[in-house]
């Protein structure tokens, strides 16, 4: 296999991305670990008893959303070739049936190594499959049902990290709306690069990220006074973080009336800013130096990202 052929196997993966889907494992790791123990463990102990079942989930999830992401260029295909002809597959590169191929493969990989923690995780696998097979096929171009079908995708994917104890909390469905409604916002900001005469997406995509750094605060004063206090201070670097790297950029794209080349790193900012709301979260559950640790996947990701595009 020649370098351009593995180059574009490689860029249809969105390698950058898939650091984010691992950050989504550990947080709903973290989450569940952090509710069943409630105590804040040291980071190498917390490793170290979960250890080969986070491992799994992080391959997993890579396996799951490598797959999803190729065969998003896959249905693609055809609307590239007119709107982005630098793709690997309107380019030549890579084929439509090997990118085909290349999705399941990245889609089994990802269902055997969840089945391996625990058929919960398994299970959560395949509905993973199937929501994002379904984005990819009928619903991306829904003005709803997209937004919305995108973000369950992120939601089950911190599910899958949470499915790691075995045990449900109700908690669980409200921490997994964060990402939902994160992924929607970046969706409804992302579609205003060509939709930007057709409704306010920057403004409602806007509105969710400030739900969003809300939600969070307010989770870390619901933990008993004093904590509660403690782990909010904790949490102000990581919200002026936030700030700067997923509002910012918006109010930029609002304030040059929707230009698309400001759409694009506002949506490219917030994808890799999604490691930034899983470790925002983490705080928590596991403390700062464990969420201050998850951030160092954010250079990474962008160093990634200047090798292979985000969206």
């Amino acid at each position: 296999m020649n370098k351009s052929k593995i180059y574009g196997f490689l860029t249809l993966m969105r390698p950058a991305n898939i650091l984010t889907a691992w950050s989504n494992v550990v947080v709903g790791a973290s989450i569940a670990y952090g509710l069943s123990q409630n105590i804040i463990l040291p980071i190498f102990e917390w490793v170290e008893i979960l250890n080969l079942k986070l491992l799994f989930l992080i391959l997993s999830t890579s396996g799951l959303y490598g797959g999803g992401i190729v065969l998003n260029d896959f249905f693609d295909a055809a609307l590239d070739k007119i709107e982005r002809p630098e793709r690997p597959i309107p380019k030549g590169i890579v084929t439509k049936s090997e990118s085909l191929y290349l999705g399941l493969f990245l889609y089994s990989l990802g269902a055997i190594f969840a089945f391996l923690v625990n058929y919960t995780s398994g299970f959560i696998s395949i509905f993973i499959i199937f929501l994002t097979i379904i984005y990819n096929k009928f619903s991306k171009h829904h003005a709803i049902l997209g937004p919305i079908n995108m973000g369950m995708c992120r939601a089950f994917n911190w599910l899958l990290g949470m499915s790691v104890i075995e045990t449900f909390y109700p908690t669980f469905i409200l921490w997994a709306c964060i990402p939902l409604i994160y992924i929607a916002g970046i969706t409804y900001i992302s579609r205003a690069e060509v939709h930007f005469d057709k409704g306010n997406n920057l403004i409602v995509g806007l509105g969710l990220y400030l739900f969003i750094i809300l939600a969070i605060a307010l989770a870390a004063l619901s933990k008993n006074a004093k904590m509660g206090i403690i782990i909010f201070f904790m949490l102000i670097p990581f919200i002026v973080f936030y700030f700067n790297m997923v509002l910012k950029p918006v109010l930029l794209a609002i304030n040059g009336n929707g230009k698309p080349e400001l759409i694009r790193k506002s949506v490219k900012s917030a994808v890799i800013g999604v490691i930034l709301v899983d470790a925002s979260v983490i705080v928590i559950y596991q403390g700062f130096i464990f969420g201050f640790i998850i951030l160092l996947l954010i250079p990474i990701s962008k160093y990634i990202s200047q090798k292979f595009a985000v969206t």
